[in-house]
């Protein structure tokens, strides 16, 4: 499962393993989960906010996905995570947004990338754990995407991932499989593609495709961490994994967590007729009250 801000928080992760995880999954035991990006400048000025991400899911090998650009900060982070717990560091030089970019950080950083090298080195020394590397397309003309793929292999990267569109593409237009194609055929690490996979059909399609080794699906686990199972929820099944989910999070970060989980409520309640109304009612959820008032019109309005 694809790191994403604001998302793939402890309770998130270990829910989408629960389901990934199964006798009957075809991912399992193969799945992994990936932290929030988590600022190595903050780690390093310890910030107790940014620490509380760091926390491995259960259920599934976690990787901890660390952002900035400076590798002393990465090789002070790494030395951190390498005992907490994770499974591998995954360092982001894929991220699109402006706040993260404009700071030389994120997919910037294919931009410089005998920096993003230095940085990969230095946490692969500081790192008891494998290091990867999340980044996108190059948008330099001077350098492709695959020689950027190979730095970060002679720097020490165990795999990389490639989210086969270009930073300006962000989020939009259709993910390039052949750039994750040409990326197999130049390193002898394992490759990741990611960008545009939302099914397990997907998925197959995709390896077929590029020979990658592996894929990372994300927007599309939103709302239905069934898609790692590869199966078709009922509504029942929905309500089953709205309250599991709902369960961890408060477990994990107590009632205050309402809040973000409405983004989360938002996208369950997707696809079938009357869910706008469940979305709006979704959006001022902020206790137990409020979520069991939500439940309650959900089943009583949509449960057959």
């Amino acid at each position: 499962m694809a790191p994403m801000a604001g998302y793939t928080d402890y309770a998130f992760r270990s829910l989408c393993a629960e389901y990934a995880c199964t006798d009957n999954s075809p991912v399992s035991p193969r799945f992994f989960t990936v932290t929030e990006m988590v600022s190595v400048k903050a780690m390093y000025y310890k910030d107790l906010k940014t620490y509380a991400l760091l926390k491995p899911n259960t259920g599934s090998i976690c990787g901890a996905q660390l952002f900035g650009n400076e590798a002393d900060c990465f090789a002070a982070a790494a030395e951190t995570v390498s005992d907490m717990g994770f499974g591998f560091i995954d360092i982001n030089a894929g991220c699109p947004m402006p706040k993260i970019y404009n700071n030389g950080s994120g997919s910037a950083l294919l931009n410089t990338p005998k920096l993003l090298g230095k940085i990969v080195s230095a946490t692969v020394k500081a790192s008891e754990i494998p290091v990867t590397v999340k980044m996108r397309v190059s948008e330099n003309d001077s350098i492709s995407t695959e020689d950027i793929a190979r730095i970060c292999e002679y720097n020490g990267a165990a795999a990389v991932t490639i989210h086969a569109r270009t930073r300006a593409q962000y989020y939009s237009g259709v993910a390039d499989r052949d750039v994750i194609k040409r990326v197999v055929e130049a390193v002898a690490i394992p490759v990741i593609g990611n960008g545009d996979i939302a099914s397990i059909d997907n998925a197959r399609i995709v390896r077929e495709y590029t020979g990658c080794n592996g894929v990372m699906l994300g927007r599309a686990a939103l709302g239905n961490p069934f898609v790692f199972s590869g199966t078709v929820p009922t509504f029942a099944d929905i309500i089953t994994a709205v309250k599991r989910h709902t369960d961890l999070a408060v477990a994990d970060k107590g009632e205050r967590v309402f809040r973000e989980l409405r983004a989360h409520y938002a996208h369950y309640f997707k696809g079938f007729t009357g869910a706008a109304e469940l979305r709006k009612l979704a959006v001022s959820v902020a206790d137990y009250d409020g979520f069991n008032a939500l439940l309650d019109t959900a089943l009583s309005r949509y449960g057959n």
